[in-house]
């Protein structure tokens, strides 16, 4: 990505959707537009209008303790109770099976009363 400090001056080329960027070394280094555009849109969507999801590592927690994952038939989805704060819609939980791996995407949550931390979720399966 090229920043404003390394970017010295800006050069049209003719064609409205190219450009060239002359860098501290002098050197031209073809750009587009609509990738500059798209850039720009996506850190603004990412920065002031999406809320961040967060991942939550579960693979040093131990299951039937710390946490339990009950998968539906089509092992796409599944249920996990389990311990934690903040968690909620659109965040991602890693756990372990064994040596495997399982990358899950919340897609609701509910909070038990007591204890206020414990917590059961409805998973959609992201990647093993």
């Amino acid at each position: 990505m090229i920043t404003t400090a390394l970017m010295t001056a800006i050069f049209l080329n003719g064609n409205r959707s190219k450009a060239c960027v002359s860098m501290k070394d002098h050197k031209l280094i073809p750009i587009h537009f609509n990738s500059i555009v798209l850039s720009l849109l996506n850190f603004l969507l990412n920065t002031f209008i999406q809320p961040r999801n967060k991942i939550y590592d579960y693979t040093q927690q131990i299951y039937g303790r710390d946490y339990i994952f009950k998968s539906a038939d089509d092992k796409t989805k599944g249920l996990m109770t389990g311990y934690g704060k903040g968690i909620k819609s659109g965040d991602y939980i890693i756990f372990r099976d064994g040596s495997h791996f399982y990358q899950y995407q919340v897609e609701e949550i509910d909070y038990y009363s007591k204890p206020s931390n414990m917590w059961i979720a409805l998973l959609k399966k992201i990647r093993t």
